[in-house]
């Protein structure tokens, strides 16, 4: 099984810096990036493969569709057991913290933007470390 990445930030240079962390630290080479949560929910709908999990660094606060609501449509849909999220978010609010372990699917919040220190945390995660170990 592969693991596929996304990001999903409305931010323009938050992408960027993102990407380019992602791809020094080798979670992937090619990351996927969408810069609100409804066109990230379409791409699932109409790409998503069996044989593949995925991983979403998804940003909270965003137009059209921000990641409470994205967290919120993927549990309605049969592959939300293969998407694995960390939340990358400005907030520091306790209660966004809290919030987010009420989603089986989050398995981190990461204070943005990324670095390489945040990226080996995130290589290390339990749930998906197997896919970054040699």
């Amino acid at each position: 099984m592969t693991l596929e990445v996304l990001i999903v930030e409305d931010d323009e240079i938050l992408v960027l810096i993102h990407e380019s962390w992602v791809k020094k630290s080798l979670i992937s080479v090619n990351p996927i990036s969408f810069f609100n949560g409804k066109a990230a929910l379409d791409y699932f709908l109409n790409n998503h493969k069996k044989d593949k999990q995925y991983l979403i660094l998804l940003d909270l606060n965003m137009p059209v569709m921000d990641g409470w609501d994205f967290l919120e449509n993927i549990s309605n849909y049969e592959f939300a057991e293969q998407i694995h999220v960390v939340i990358v978010s400005s907030s520091t609010t306790l209660k966004d913290k809290e919030k987010a372990t009420t989603y089986k699917n989050v398995i981190a919040f990461i204070e943005k933007p990324i670095n390489m220190e945040s990226c080996n945390r995130i290589k290390s995660l339990s749930r998906i470390a197997s896919y970054f170990s040699n």
